[in-house]
């Protein structure tokens, strides 16, 4: 492929992970701009997640975003898609774009396969979780990934997934672990607490992430007289999940010992939990089907070393190996989840071995140079 334009991503939001593999494919000398879609409540909690623009030794920067507002919401099947891309397609007509890359099989991937047929340059998807387990329409999905050149999932569970969607040529579909850069990740310094800490992240507090069967952990934990306090950061771009969870902290009288603190910047609350003593995250399958994939949220907390507890679903399996590197509990069952939290408190010396074996996981096998190099080799750009 042309390896003098520059790969256009697309976009309705900024995750941090995201925001990393961009990063490292400019530091390796890509060029790249960012096609933003929208200017949703989301998009802008991301970016005060992200730090965009905030961080000096960044390339990413918003030089290389061009934002198109549209909601993207409004639109309703391939016909909208289309119309999109043909009028974007004139911002970018001239533009040596070599590549269209979308994270999310979703709308904005739509816009994005059709802006590079338009173009004639070849289209790529990273897909994740609920975007191909539980789709909003099924469709779509399965004309989207049958007319993508290449489909990236970030795991071996959901490179299944996608496969059952395809006619043929199941080869297109490379199962890519997600990567994040060790280098910013703060020391491991367990502070000296008078109290167990335990903290959770999620970034949009949804159902999958399991956080109500924590709470009734929490509570297990209150009732056996452990004096413990329990950080759940993150935060729905309007509140409402927000809010219900705090109705649920203080239904079960355990606001002493749980805080929500909404969303933090990425640095910072690394910096948090670097000192902790233990992260988890439970995932679950909520009841509409949704679950995730591999949490990036877990693999930014076994980059720091601190022991981590979450489930045996989807692709985190092909993470923690349980015992080893992390403990993996049976989902939405808060007395397995209160034992693994006892277990921890218990056994220090065990949990920051299992701390520090997970941060050689992550340094192994989910680095974003690795992942970077990978999605280089797949998109033909290698010998950057």
């Amino acid at each position: 492929m042309n390896n003098k334009g520059y790969i256009l991503y697309v976009l309705s939001f900024l995750p941090t992970y995201v925001w990393g593999e961009i990063n490292e494919l400019l530091k390796r000398g890509v060029k790249i701009k960012i096609l933003m879609l929208g200017n949703s409540p989301r998009s802008l909690m991301w970016e005060k997640i992200s730090g965009l623009n905030e961080e000096s030794d960044s390339f990413v920067n918003r030089k290389i975003v061009i934002k198109y507002i549209i909601d993207t919401r409004e639109l309703n099947g391939i016909k909208d898609y289309n119309k999109i891309a043909e009028t974007l397609s004139q911002i970018f007509v001239d533009e040596p774009v070599s590549r269209v890359h979308v994270h999310f099989a979703k709308k904005e991937a739509h816009i994005g396969l059709r802006l590079a047929k338009i173009l004639g340059v070849p289209f790529s998807v990273s897909t994740h979780s609920n975007d191909i387990f539980v789709p909003q329409n099924k469709d779509e999905l399965t004309y989207l990934l049958n007319e993508s050149q290449l489909i990236f999932s970030i795991s071996g569970f959901s490179k299944k997934c996608v496969e059952s969607y395809l006619k043929n040529n199941t080869n297109r579909v490379k199962a890519l672990h997600l990567g994040i850069n060790l280098n910013k990740m703060p020391s491991r310094i367990k502070a000296k607490r008078s109290f167990f800490s335990i903290y959770a992240t999620a970034s949009g507090l949804a159902e999958p992430k399991g956080l109500q069967y924590l709470i009734l952990a929490c509570e297990i934990l209150k009732t056996k007289g452990i004096t413990f306090k329990c950080t759940i950061v993150g935060s729905d771009p309007d509140g409402k999940v927000l809010n219900k969870l705090k109705e649920q902290i203080k239904t079960h009288d355990l606001s002493g010992q749980i805080n929500l603190p909404g969303v933090l910047p990425s640095r910072e609350l690394l910096e948090q939990i670097a000192s902790c003593d233990v992260f988890i995250l439970p995932c679950a399958q909520a009841s509409d089907g949704t679950m995730d994939g591999i949490p990036i949220s877990l693999l930014e907390a076994m980059g720091t070393g601190v022991p981590v507890i979450s489930t045996s679903i989807s692709g985190i399996p092909e993470v923690i190996s349980n015992g080893e590197n992390g403990l993996l509990v049976t989902s939405k069952d808060p007395v397995a989840i209160a034992d693994a939290l006892i277990y921890i408190l218990e056994h220090p010396v065990e949990s920051e071995k299992m701390g520090n074996c997970a941060q050689h996981t992550i340094k192994n096998n989910f680095n974003v140079e690795d992942y970077a190099y990978q999605l280089l080799k797949y998109w033909g750009m290698n010998s950057l």
